[in-house]
């Protein structure tokens, strides 16, 4: 995970980094604009997305990009099909305990 906040210099810390050698999963970086539109405007997004990152998050002042053939999206997409499948056999568990109770 790479984080960056280096009042307004971030733009010139991220273009400066060689991505080919160091390929960071996640990259969190400081950004103040105040619409999605903005931030698809700005330096760090197209260039984050001329390198294959995808804007997976933007919480207050921070854009959470991620590297979309990282592990962590593998990870947490079986994560969610764990999660899904759990909360299937508690709606069958509570459907079939609700037709005995009303017998």
């Amino acid at each position: 995970m790479l984080s960056i906040d280096v009042e307004g210099m971030d733009f010139k810390v991220l273009n400066s980094l060689d991505m080919e050698t160091y390929k960071p999963k996640t990259i969190i970086i400081e950004d103040h604009h105040k619409t999605i539109a903005e931030i698809f405007e700005t330096n760090i997004y197209q260039l984050l997305k001329s390198r294959g990152y995808l804007l997976r998050s933007w919480t207050f002042y921070s854009l959470i990009f991620i590297f979309p053939e990282a592990d962590i999206l593998k990870a947490r997409e079986k994560q969610i099909k764990i999660a899904s499948n759990a909360i299937r056999c508690a709606e069958v568990r509570s459907s079939f305990f609700d037709i005995i109770n009303q017998r």
